[in-house]
């Protein structure tokens, strides 16, 4: 790679070449996922997945892989993006695609969230990618600039870990808080209707963050943690989840703490 990366421009075939390999990698995780959820999915997230419509987003992901290979080889003659996305979108067919059957099994002990991981870079992807491409900031910057595998493994990361933290949190909030007789507040809490209660909740969580990211910056022991996520010179949607995992840890803890001492219904 060059010091100074190329932004990616319309017609050249090397956007449709990453958006096919892109789409094709979600897919197969999503079938692996399929196929190993107890070892590959977050337990909490996995009882209120609504399965059959991800079955309908896992082809469309299969689809659209395939579509932007051919664009990719008509376009520009990418034959090495094009033929990669083909390559794992067939492994992801090979493997059962989107009509895998999930049998019953016992939840591991150890597990990792490749689910979240995979509808958080779908769903952030979709919304962001378009906005950096159509309404850039920096018109020079190129998405494949000199960090973004840097960037790209604490995106990873941070989300592989995402239910460690709730567990670590979790036991130590509610033996902390639990004596304090808020029984009913909770109670109320638990029972409000859910466009009531997620504001609430985002509210309640960003304060305790807000409070969490103050200390890291004002604390010298702390700053060394977060001065990871100012290490960036290169910013875009990606960059903010370079994050040291203590930085993680403690920023997520202060965030979880008054979801669970307040009683929000963990849906």
């Amino acid at each position: 790679m060059s010091e100074h990366p190329q932004r990616l421009r319309i017609g050249e075939g090397r956007i449709s070449g990453y958006l096919s390999v892109f789409l094709a990698v979600i897919s197969l995780g999503a079938v692996i996922c399929f196929h190993f959820p107890e070892y590959l999915t977050t337990p909490e997230f996995r009882v209120h997945y609504p399965v059959d419509r991800l079955r309908w987003v896992l082809l469309a992901c299969l689809v659209l892989a395939f579509c932007f290979a051919l664009t990719s080889l008509l376009l520009g003659g990418r034959s090495k993006l094009g033929l990669t996305g083909v390559l794992i979108s067939a492994l992801a067919i090979l493997l059962g695609g989107n009509t895998v059957e999930i049998h019953d099994f016992d939840q591991s002990i150890a597990s990792i969230s490749l689910d979240w991981l995979l509808v958080d870079s779908l769903v952030l992807s979709a919304i962001f990618i378009p906005i950096e491409l159509f309404l850039p900031k920096r018109c020079e910057q190129t998405k494949f600039h000199l960090e973004w595998k840097t960037d790209l493994v604490y995106f990873a990361i941070g989300h592989l870990l995402v239910q460690y933290t709730a567990v670590v949190i979790k036991a130590p909030a509610e033996t902390a808080f639990g004596g304090l007789g808020l029984a009913n507040t909770q109670s109320t809490v638990a029972d409000l209707p859910f466009l009531v209660a997620l504001p609430l909740a985002m509210l309640a969580a960003d304060l305790f963050q807000y409070g969490a990211h103050r200390a890291f910056h004002s604390n010298r022991l702390l700053w060394r943690f977060h001065s990871v996520h100012h290490s960036i010179r290169t910013v875009d949607w990606l960059a903010g989840s370079r994050l040291h995992l203590v930085d993680i840890l403690v920023t997520r803890g202060f965030s979880y703490i008054p979801l669970y001492v307040l009683g929000f219904s963990m849906p």
